[in-house]
C-alpha cells in the first residue's frame, strides 16, 4: 500500500487550516490501495493557531500539527513539514498544499492514478485545476507557463468559467505552489524548495529547476480543489516588497543578460504605471518597494 504525506502550511490561518483538513478527510479511499496522512505546519503564527489545531485534531490518527520552530517563510516551513514526514512514515508520495483550499473527494486517487502512469525514471511534479472558493466555477489554474518577459509563472485560463478546453492533461513550464504531487525520489534529483524567497516566486524557481534537472511538469485537470485567493499570504494591504524583490532576483538566477535587460525596461514601466494607477485612486503605494534589496541577495545554487 503506497502512503502520501500531505504537507501544508499554517500562518495565522487556522480557520483556513480547519477547513482544508476536513476536506482532506473526506477523501475517497474505497477501493484504492493508499494511505495518507497530513502535516500541518505552523511557522509561528503569533495567534493560537498551534494550539487551536493541536486540540482540534488530537483525536485522528491521521493529522499530525507541528512548529517549525520560526517563520522563515512558506518554503521553510513546506520543507520542514516534508522532512518531518519523511522521517516518521517515510511515505511513497508527497502532496504540497496551500492551507486555503478546500479539496474534492478524489483529488488523491486522481493524483495517485495519473503519476503511477508515467516513467519512474523521469522526475516528475502533477498540478491540478483549481477555481476561485467564492466563484466555484471560475478558474484561477489551468496549467500555466513560465513568461521569459515578464519572469513570473502565467495561469492558462485564470478568470474563465471551466469549460471543456481546461480539461486535457498536458507538460507545463510553470506548475504554481499552491498544489504540487511527486513521488519522494523529486527530492533526491531536484533537492527541496528554495527557502531565499520567503514568499511568492519560489513556486517558479522550483519548476525551472525540475525542468533544468529533464523532469516534467504535468497537469492533471482531474485534481480539483478551490482556492480562497490571498488568504494564506495573511495580508490586510498591498506590499510589493517580496514581490518586486523575488521577480528581479529570479531573473538574475534563470534569465541571460540580454533578456534581463528587456524584463527590466518591462519591470520599471509597469511598476510607474502602477504607481500612476493608485496615485489616481487616491492612494500613496510604494509599487517600487523592495527593488533596491534584490542587489544585496546572493545567489544561491540549486540544491
Amino acid at each position: 500500500m503506497k502512503t502520501i504525506a500531505v504537507v501544508t502550511v499554517n500562518y495565522k490561518g487556522k480557520r483556513d487550516s480547519i477547513d482544508f483538513v476536513e476536506s482532506m478527510l473526506r477523501q475517497n479511499t474505497q477501493g484504492n490501495d493508499f494511505k495518507f496522512i497530513i502535516v500541518i505546519v505552523d511557522n509561528c503564527s503569533p495567534d493560537n493557531s498551534l494550539s487551536v489545531l493541536s486540540k482540534r485534531f488530537k483525536d485522528s490518527s491521521i493529522v499530525k500539527t507541528i512548529s517549525s520552530g520560526r517563520n522563515g517563510g512558506y518554503a521553510y516551513g513546506l520543507n520542514y513539514g516534508i522532512k518531518y514526514a519523511l522521517a516518521s512514515s517515510r511515505p511513497d508520495y508527497i502532496l504540497a498544499i496551500n492551507n486555503d483550499v478546500v479539496v474534492s473527494p478524489d483529488l488523491l486517487s486522481n493524483l495517485i492514478q495519473s503519476i503511477e502512469k508515467t516513467d519512474l525514471n523521469v522526475p516528475l511534479l502533477i498540478t491540478g485545476k483549481m477555481f476561485y472558493y467564492a466563484e466555484p466555477n471560475k478558474i484561477w489554474f489551468a496549467g500555466g507557463y513560465f513568461s521569459r518577459l515578464r519572469c513570473m509563472g502565467m495561469h492558462t485560463g485564470i478568470g474563465k468559467s471551466d469549460s471543456e478546453a481546461f480539461n486535457k492533461s498536458r507538460e507545463l513550464t510553470f506548475a504554481t505552489g499552491c498544489m504540487w504531487f511527486f513521488r519522494e525520489s523529486l527530492l533526491e534529483t531536484v533537492g527541496f524548495i528554495p527557502e531565499e524567497y520567503f514568499m511568492y516566486y519560489e513556486d517558479v524557481d522550483y519548476s525551472m529547476r525540475v525542468i533544468k534537472a529533464g523532469g516534467k511538469l504535468l497537469y492533471e485537470p482531474r485534481a480539483v480543489l478551490w482556492h480562497k485567493v490571498g488568504a494564506s499570504g495573511n495580508s490586510g494591504s498591498i506590499d510589493y516588497f517580496f514581490p518586486n524583490r523575488n521577480r528581479i532576483y529570479l531573473s538574475r538566477k534563470y534569465l541571460s543578460k540580454q533578456e534581463r535587460a528587456f524584463f527590466l525596461l518591462f519591470f520599471i514601466s509597469t511598476r510607474f504605471l502602477k504607481l500612476m494607477q493608485f496615485f489616481f485612486r487616491g492612494k500613496l503605494v510604494n509599487t517600487f518597494k523592495g527593488i533596491k534589496e534584490r542587489f544585496t541577495m546572493q545567489i544561491v545554487n540549486d540544491q
